[in-house]
């Protein structure tokens, strides 16, 4: 497998329903609004239909590390409200799943992604930099679940 493969299987649980969890994500053109910093810009390509695949997105992405990420995702799969499947291109280029399964405490939300790096400075530091890009990904997924509470806790006001 080539260094600058990564494969991230992330969980967390949100502290809602299904639906709202679904919904957090499925809406990306807010994840600005609740992600913080990490998602940096965001330009709609292609409209789709409500929970139907073929829309797509340029995101500029970042994490703690002084670099950003251009990518363009376009969702391939749809089931309300347990699946989203997306491809990816760009600065990472493969495939990424959004999965919800309710649970006591909430809702749990896997993000499993699995993309390989082509934005040069990725690509050519991975065999020596790989932690370090692994940290930045979870400081990104880290971002997500508290940005997810801060803005469920703010709805309850």
């Amino acid at each position: 497998m080539a260094t600058n493969y990564y494969v991230f299987v992330d969980r967390f649980i949100a502290p809602c329903d299904l639906e709202t969890a679904y919904q957090y994500i499925r809406k990306v053109e807010e994840y600005p609004r609740w992600w913080g910093k990490v998602y940096k810009k965001i330009e709609k390509l292609k409209d789709s239909p409500e929970d139907q695949p073929g829309a797509r997105y340029r995101i500029k992405v970042g994490g703690f590390l002084p670099y950003s990420l251009t990518i363009e995702n376009e969702t391939t799969h749809i089931s309300r409200p347990n699946l989203i499947r997306f491809d990816a291109h760009g600065d990472l280029q493969g495939k990424g799943s959004w999965f919800f399964l309710e649970t006591e405490n909430g809702t749990e939300i896997t993000f499993d992604w699995r993309v390989a790096a082509n934005k040069k400075v990725i690509r050519w530091f991975s065999f020596l930099l790989k932690p370090l890009f692994r940290a930045n990904h979870h400081y990104c997924v880290v971002k997500a679940e508290q940005g997810i509470k801060a803005d469920l806790q703010s709805r309850e006001k």
